[in-house]
């Protein structure tokens, strides 16, 4: 459940461990209390998170006859994604992390 904090309150960031203020529109990360993503580490983990749904993108067109890959990958990115994702949820697609 995700907890109110209000605007301007300063916390420290779980990950890069800078202190940030609250903005406006921040949604709470279910961190330990006085701790949150600041908007810099949020943008990482959003990148870091596109990056794996491509690699996922990409796989599942490597199943695809010739046909569907080009009419997939014709799609809008978002779409892609969108499809990835579901594929991922229902259980069609497995990830594997490896620790570098």
């Amino acid at each position: 459940m995700a907890r109110i904090i209000k605007v301007g309150k300063w916390l420290d960031c779980g990950c890069c461990g800078e202190d940030f203020q609250v903005w406006d529109g921040y949604v709470d990360q279910d961190q330990d209390d006085g701790y949150g993503i600041c908007q810099s580490c949020q943008a990482d983990i959003q990148q870091r998170n596109e990056a794996e749904i491509d690699k996922i993108v990409v796989e599942i067109s490597k199943g695809l006859s010739p046909e569907s890959r080009e009419n997939y990958l014709a799609k809008p990115i978002e779409e892609q994604r969108e499809f990835a994702l579901a594929c991922l949820h229902k259980g069609f697609v497995k990830m594997t992390f490896v620790a570098n």
